[in-house]
């Protein structure tokens, strides 16, 4: 499995509280699966999908980044 959770950003819900709202914030923090708490952050900031379609692209289809 590649993924990526230390880049861009960490996952510390809690910085992007002002973007993601502080009730968000505190529901992901909560999460106690890293992998899926990353997620659920990247997709809260709006980027969870297009990430999530770049490590699937390189892992498993082969494709270099663009």
């Amino acid at each position: 499995m590649l993924h990526g959770s230390d880049f861009p950003f960490p996952i510390a819900p809690a910085a992007f509280a002002e973007r993601i709202g502080d009730e968000a914030a505190r529901r992901i923090a909560r999460e106690s699966n890293w992998i899926k708490r990353d997620l659920d952050l990247k997709d809260a900031l709006g980027i969870g999908r297009a990430s999530a379609q770049r490590s699937f692209e390189v892992a498993i289809a082969g494709k270099r980044p663009a």
